[in-house]
């Protein structure tokens, strides 16, 4: 049959001098999915429950509100939707192609550079990967709170115009070096993603696919680090004869080009061939091409995917041994026959399938055409938008996968704090600088000096230290490093922030009293258990003045009691000696088992009153609450044990000294109560039979 008067198609030199005009006017390629489509992924993709910005921001930003923080109006999310829209202005989609065959961009009518290079970083792109790890590093280093507020928007703007071209790579006419030209027929299946898949909700029905990571992947493409790459190209296909399916997880440029055909990429190697059928002769199909169809262009020839793995020859009975075939494209009409996408072993056997890669019409004049409509263009959202989602949230995981945990105590002798600082990456930690910087009441930031024992290397899992005198500062602090981690160079960014409550007690006489911290889901600080998630006891200080400070850097909502136990009085306890019917001094300074002869009814120690000092310090250098309290003990005239040790009455020894309250928006409330005897609170850290708790005897002969 004589081929089909399809789109119009210029004369060579016509189609010259049409190409020249397109230029000069401006005209650029289409863009991959529509602007709304984009945004409806970029929602999805940071909402999700596998990406972990949101907690990121909440933990190691301390921003309550996440990725819901409102920035000048707006709110990170829509900031990152607004970036994902904006990366389609013209000029920019001549940047979004990249074929995984020849690591190239765009070559077709027009040119531009590899997507994967435009989105990590080119001197003429101000939102790529680079000027987003700037922005980011400027949301913790700027002066003013409200420049760092918009850093951190711009950070979330940019980082949405970098997923944006993750997205096109699911688009396989963007991995297929097929230009489809804005204001021309090329695209439909675009306009379909954005009728069917334009919102959140919509793009939510599609299902999900496992979120990608390539921490060791090997880049294809010098100055782009190989965990980056990935998301793009991981050189498993490089269009290579006998290619069947990925051994790892692909790039999504990989997939979308090795298991989709596109209109001007339809079969472009395959003139004439036969297709096995099982039981009988094999089809012979010729394919054709009609006047506008650029499929055997040779920048539009693709091994993969091939017309011998489809089930194309299945349709047509034994009596038909051969068919032609005119390609033709997009928009079809009149399906007869909808083709699958069968990859098959050298047995024969299927490795990968999916239905409806292209359809074919019974055209009764012309050839049968092949080409694509509704229900391809649904098989193909319902795989490659799930991976839009997927790998638009795993280049966010990686953006954000630099964190780091902290612990902080106070060194009394230095009079100066000094944070355990632990990589949580997930890999290495290399050259670069570390910066303390704190915030004063009007939240103006500027560094603060520390001294870093930084090797230059930090593995994951493991910790270096940093010393800083505290200031007169009250604001909170913030940890930032600029350096290498993992196989990303030079630029990236680990940041967090931080408050410190520091409480700080000192008595007198001599004497054992212990302070305890009670804090949200029933954790403990005290000398039995000194470290917890939210901070540290220094020591346990057993029979002198003091002092002991327990110091609080991860200040999650809720309440956070302290309370002080007057466990003893060791080193001033005298015992009565029967020889010599008088009161003797223990001849060292260390905890006697309670055996009988330490105690009778003549009294050997007639201390009756205690003083306790407690200052509250909050960032700062000068506490913002100074408490001292005298503490009567009766029951210790009377040279029995005291009233904190086992033996003692419950209750008689507990002291509520301060109470630290912290909101859901991470306001911190400092706040004392009168003294009072209490009982500690029931914790959930304790058996759930204990009701009532006084502390166990502490190991006999601990030194301080």
């Amino acid at each position: 049959m004589p081929p089909r008067l399809g789109r119009l198609v210029l004369p060579p030199v016509l189609r010259i001098a049409a190409s020249s005009l397109l230029t000069t006017i401006a005209i650029s390629p289409a863009s991959a999915y529509k602007e709304g489509t984009h945004q409806a992924i970029s929602n999805v993709a940071v909402s999700s429950p596998t990406c972990v910005v949101d907690n990121y921001l909440k933990q190691q930003l301390v921003l309550p509100a996440g990725i819901n923080t409102s920035v000048g109006g707006q709110t990170l999310v829509q900031r990152l939707e607004q970036g994902a829209h904006d990366e389609d202005a013209t000029p920019r989609p001549l940047n979004h192609f990249y074929n995984p065959i020849n690591n190239g961009g765009l070559n077709d009518l027009s040119s531009g550079a590899p997507s994967m290079v435009w989105a990590y970083d080119h001197g003429d792109n101000d939102r790529d990967w680079r000027g987003t790890r700037d922005a980011y590093h400027r949301s913790f280093t700027s002066s003013s709170k409200a420049d760092r507020q918009t850093e951190l928007a711009n950070a979330f703007y940019n980082l949405g115009h970098v997923i944006h071209l993750v997205q096109d790579l699911a688009q396989p006419q963007h991995t297929r070096n097929d230009a489809h030209l804005t204001g021309f027929p090329g695209a439909p299946y675009e306009q379909y993603c954005l009728d069917h898949y334009g919102t959140p909700a919509a793009v939510g029905t599609l299902g999900t696919v496992a979120v990608p990571s390539f921490a060791n992947a090997t880049s294809v493409l010098e100055g782009v680090p190989g965990s980056f790459a990935g998301y793009w190209d991981t050189s498993q296909h490089t269009g290579q004869p006998g290619f069947t399916v990925f051994g790892s997880t692909p790039g999504l440029a990989e997939y979308s080009n090795a298991y989709f055909i596109t209109d001007d990429t339809m079969f472009g190697t395959f003139r004439t061939g036969f297709l096995r059928r099982a039981g009988m002769q094999g089809l012979r199909v010729r394919l054709t091409e009609s006047m506008g169809n650029n499929s055997t262009a040779a920048k539009h020839q693709f091994r993969h995917p091939s017309l011998f793995n489809t089930n194309l020859a299945s349709f047509f009975p034994a009596s038909v041994t051969s068919v032609d075939l005119q390609r033709e494209g997009e928009d079809l009409a009149g399906a007869v026959h909808y083709v699958s996408l069968m990859v098959r072993d050298s047995a024969g056997a299927v490795l990968h399938s999916m239905p409806n890669l292209f359809m074919v019409n019974d055209n009764s004049f012309f050839d049968d055409e092949i080409g694509f409509d509704a229900t391809c263009y649904q098989t193909w959202a319902e795989r490659l938008i799930p991976r839009a989602v997927s790998y638009s949230t795993g280049l966010m995981n990686y953006f954000f996968r630099g964190m780091i945990d902290i612990q902080v105590r106070w060194m009394n002798a230095a009079g100066q704090y000094r944070i355990t600082i632990v990589n949580r990456s997930g890999e290495a930690l290399g050259a670069g600088s570390w910066q303390l910087y704190q915030d004063d009441a009007s939240g103006r930031r500027s560094p603060i000096a520390a001294s870093f024992s930084y090797p230059g290397s930090l593995g994951d899992g493991a910790s270096f230290t940093a010393d800083f005198a505290a200031t007169s500062k009250v604001g909170r602090y913030a940890l930032v490093f600029r350096g290498t981690l993992g196989n990303e160079p030079d630029y990236a960014v680990v940041g967090k922030e931080f408050e410190i409550v520091r409480v700080h007690i000192t008595w007198d006489p001599r004497s054992d009293q212990d302070l305890f911290m009670w804090g949200p889901g029933g954790t403990i600080i005290w000398w039995n258990n000194l470290v917890t998630q939210h901070g540290e006891l220094d020591n346990d200080n057993i029979g002198g003045l003091g002092p002991e400070n327990i110091t609080l850097k991860d200040l999650q909502p809720g309440t956070y009691t302290f309370m002080i136990n007057y466990y003893r009085d060791w080193w001033d306890e005298r015992f009565f000696d029967s020889g010599t019917q008088s009161c003797q001094n223990y001849p060292t300074p260390v905890n006697q088992p309670d055996d009988p002869p330490q105690f009778s009814s003549t009294p050997c120690f007639t201390q009756t009153t205690i003083t306790v000092t407690v200052r509250t310090y909050h960032n700062s250098s000068s506490p913002v609450r100074t408490e001292t309290r005298t503490l009567a003990m009766p029951s210790f005239a009377q040279g029995v044990p005291g009233p904190g040790t086992p033996e003692g009455p419950f209750g008689q020894s507990w002291y509520v000294t301060q109470i630290v309250t912290v909101d859901q928006d991470r306001n911190v409330t400092i706040g004392g109560t009168v003294p009072q005897q209490v009982r500690p609170p029931v914790s959930s850290a304790l058996p759930p039979a204990v009701a009532e708790w006084s502390p166990p005897r502490k190991p006999e002969g601990r030194q301080p």
